[in-house]
């Protein structure tokens, strides 16, 4: 491969990469980063950012290079209805398939990406950014000032009456001055609010501090661009030889690969992987190739799968739910234990609840392991959780109430304000209770038959009402049981597709995407969710096991943001515990019904 050129080590400690256990939910991210609609326009308009913008729409949009116009082939991010990028800011990598993709997309388009570069002029750049940058470092003198009174207040039993009183005199004289606007202090004024007020605001911060910071930003995305405008055939050499490194699988010394990564880091600075592609991404570097590692839906990723993660990293931030799906642990229990006794963990493994030692099991999670070294967080019933962002922003009712009493404990706090002019295709939430026997494991057919006569009324009422709907946000099918997604998926599969447009192959990929078990839809979120629950008396011994934790209710409610529709067995179901809860909450809204016309005027609005 030859030489390769050395980035300025001072430009090589900012680059993100996003991991987790669960594909999708990790693609989620960096696939939402770059739609314009995904952050505020006007911020872009007023300092004309443009960061390889004509160039990210060439290189997301790529489908493969025999199938430019194809429906069937999903395009690099979430580009929808006509939608533009504004940047060429993330990568979804990974597994082969993706690299494949974006970096083929990127060897097509890597001349058009540095011709798309608007004419810049470095000093320009240099002195725009400098000025909000001097700007935003007096802000920052000015926060430690802010904290030094607040310490002095903190600690006013140690001071007179008199010298606290003149602090906050000089503290609000201070901020009407600098900060003229809406900022929130945690002074004892704010600490002595409503609690649902306090965790909804944002101490410290004000308009005017977060004006500054877009603007750093932007500038420095700006400033980032001319650096590499201006040394683009160095950079051009890099990202060829980096391209042609990832295709082709080849192997490299450590140093070179290293220079590789950080010079495709400096154009496209945020990547998403699993874990389980990390480390052959990542192949020839062994040491802190990773400036930021952000671990999302770290309830699901078991500690030996991240430590490799870990371990190329120079810091970590883990984000996840311990109350949601628990990790998936295919090594039986005994052979656990026996590693654990053979590396002396075994005496860690308390039996008894009062032990002040953690209880170490075989489905701990990411989270559950990072919280246990944390030292800030709260107790959800006896569950240690750090830094608990208690402010719930996605689902209304009934969802948001029946997943705050199953499993947070009546903690989290509402704050969903749903969209102006919002139509729902449902009229509300429901139980439909249908009873039947299993025909084929825990598939009940009469169930399966309420979903298909709901997903036809459904079709037909958004393909025929709207110009052009993204079912995969739409709409979701979820079963506790494997049985049951599959059966439904083959129903759904071999349903008439009448007045909707959908081509037969089009609309099967949409059923492998909405219909799954409640494993597969973690991090993802639907406006509408169909839960079909499946199983008859004869298997109690299964209703007893997706009712044994909150974890399985509360995330399949928690999919859906505005409307959730429950069909099964209301008199088995309902007796069980979280499930009796779902029912208490729906209250009247049980629909029985004679035929599937009595159902669909009962439930569509």
């Amino acid at each position: 491969m030859g030489d390769v050129n050395s980035v300025n080590s001072a430009l090589k400690n900012f680059n993100i990469v996003v991991a987790s256990a669960n594909n999708k939910a990790v693609e989620n991210v960096t696939k939402e980063i770059p739609v314009l609609n995904s952050v505020d326009q006007s911020c872009l308009e007023k300092y004309e950012l443009h960061y390889f913008k004509d160039g990210a729409e060439l290189v997301y949009d790529y489908r493969g290079e025999n199938n430019e116009s194809s429906e069937k082939t999903e395009s690099l991010v979430s580009v929808e209805n006509g939608q533009q990028c504004w940047a060429l800011i993330s990568a979804v990598l990974g597994k082969k398939e993706n690299r494949e993709k974006f970096f083929s997309a990127l060897e097509k388009y890597i001349n058009e990406l540095f011709s798309s570069i608007p004419p810049v002029k470095w000093e320009q750049c240099k002195r725009s950014f400098n000025h909000v940058f001097k700007k935003f470092r007096h802000v920052q003198k000015l926060y430690r000032t802010m904290e030094l009174f607040l310490k002095l207040e903190e600690n006013r039993f140690k001071f007179t009456r008199m010298i606290a009183a003149a602090g906050k005199i000089c503290l609000k004289k201070f901020f009407a001055r600098y900060f003229p606007d809406d900022m929130k202090l945690p002074s004892s004024e704010f600490w002595s609010q409503n609690e649902h007020e306090i965790h909804k605001s944002s101490p410290w911060m004000s308009r005017y501090l977060n004006d500054i910071r877009n603007e750093v930003f932007a500038r420095a995305l700006q400033l980032h661009q001319a650096a590499i405008a201006a040394n683009k055939e160095k950079f051009g050499e890099n990202l060829e030889k980096f391209i042609k490194y990832m295709r082709k699988n080849e192997s490299l010394p450590a140093e070179k690969a290293k220079e590789l990564w950080h010079t495709f880091f400096m154009i496209v600075p945020v990547v998403s992987t699993t874990f389980a592609s990390l480390s052959n991404m990542f192949k020839d570097v062994d040491d802190e190739i990773i400036d930021w590692l952000i671990v999302d839906e770290a309830g699901q990723a078991l500690p030996q799968h991240f430590i490799g993660a870990l371990l190329r990293s120079k810091r970590a931030i883990i984000v996840g739910d311990p109350l949601q799906i628990p990790p998936v642990v295919k090594i039986p229990p005994f052979v656990i234990n026996d590693v654990f006794k053979a590396y002396g963990i075994f005496k860690w493994r308390q039996e008894d609840s009062n032990s002040s030692t953690p209880r170490i099991t075989e489905t701990d999670s990411v989270q559950i392991v990072a919280d246990r070294a944390n030292k800030f967080g709260a107790k959800i019933g006896d569950m240690w959780v750090g830094c608990p962002l208690r402010v719930h922003k996605r689902c209304t009712e009934p969802m948001f109430t029946v997943a705050n009493r199953i499993a947070y404990k009546n903690l989290m706090i509402f704050d969903v304000n749903k969209p102006e002019g919002l139509q729902t295709v449902f009229k509300d939430s429901f139980w439909v209770d249908v009873k039947g026997k299993c025909v084929y494991k825990h598939y009940v057919r009469e169930q399966g038959k309420v979903v298909k006569a709901i997903v036809q009324e459904f079709l037909q009422r958004t393909l025929t009402t709207q110009n052009e709907v993204k079912l995969t946000e739409e709409l979701f099918i979820i079963s506790p049981f494997k049985a049951v997604k599959s059966s439904i998926s083959s129903i759904l599969k071999r349903m008439p597709l009448y007045n909707t447009n959908l081509k037969k192959e089009e609309w099967e990929n949409i059923v492998n995407e909405i219909v799954g078990t409640i494993h597969s839809f973690q991090g993802k979120q639907a406006n509408n969710v169909i839960i079909c629950l499946g199983a008859d008396e004869s298997n109690e011994g299964a209703v007893r096991w997706a009712s044994s934790e909150p974890n399985i209710l509360n995330v399949a409610l928690t999919r859906a943001k505005y409307r959730v529709i429950v069909i099964g067995d209301k008199d088995l179901w309902g007796k069980h515990k979280y499930f009796d809860t779902l029912l208490e909450e729906l209250g009247e809204k049980v629909i029985e019904y004679t035929t599937e016309k009595d159902l669909v005027n009962k439930i569509f609005a």
